[in-house]
């Protein structure tokens, strides 16, 4: 099969996967190795700031889905998110962390903002051409922005290769990734590492894909759930 070309395509290789960081505050995101990697169990969130939050301190929040107000406090990166305002919640560690809020006009303050989804479980048998893995939206932010990608799952195949990219909005998208090599027979973790490109606007959804890169009768037999893989995307003012 073809695979989408992405902005950066070449193959995973010791010397082509160099570490990523971007240290913004006290966050820290890092991708020098597998073992930088944690879990990804949870899903960003969606909340809605107290809408008596003032000039100091942490806000606290409504999360969408529940009717009442977090007892606890949540810290904050980029800009002090106003009043009342809708916000992105990201995990960190046990707790969250606020990435963004929804400006005046339905976008994000024009600043570093973080997406990430868990991988979804797969055991079957397959010799499909793709298989999706997971996916995460990323909303209108209201200006032009640059996407990076990462995305690792655990692959599990009998007698056939299956690879990993991170294209946008549909399998056949262009990807924000680069190429993981998965394994050809039996397990193995596959990490598909940070490519960027853009400046690209409005809302789109980021992809996790299997792509069959093997010929013959060989199987898809397993994709692990959510504690061994994930996907994330950057994205960044342009």
């Amino acid at each position: 099969m073809t695979r989408p070309v992405g902005v950066d395509d070449g193959a995973e290789t010791t010397a082509d996967a160099p570490g990523f960081h971007i240290d913004i505050d006290a966050a820290i995101i890092l991708g020098a190795s597998a073992n930088a990697m944690p879990p990804m169990s949870k899903k960003a969130r969606f909340a809605t700031v107290d809408p008596s939050f003032g000039s100091s301190g942490n806000p606290r929040v409504t999360f969408d889905g529940e009717s009442v107000m977090s007892t606890k406090t949540y810290p904050f990166i980029n800009n002090r998110p106003p009043a009342g305002s809708r916000v992105v919640m990201e995990p960190v560690g046990s707790g969250w962390l606020i990435t963004g809020a929804f400006g005046g006009a339905g976008g994000l303050t024009k600043a570093f903002h973080l997406f990430t989804a868990g991988a979804i479980a797969y055991v079957g048998s397959t010799t499909a051409a793709n298989k999706e893995i997971c996916r995460l939206t990323i909303p209108d932010p209201g200006w032009p922005y640059y996407l990076a990608v990462m995305g690792q799952a655990y692959i599990i195949t009998t007698g056939a290769e299956y690879d990993i990219q991170c294209p946008i909005d549909s399998v056949t998208g262009l990807s924000y990734s680069r190429q993981a090599l998965g394994p050809t027979t039996g397990g193995k973790q596959v990490f598909a590492w940070p490519a960027y490109g853009g400046p690209i606007t409005g809302s789109h959804d980021v992809l996790m894909v299997a792509y069959r890169i093997s010929a013959g009768t060989g199987t898809l037999d397993q994709i692990a759930g959510p504690n061994t893989g994930g996907l994330t995307a950057w994205i960044f003012p342009a």
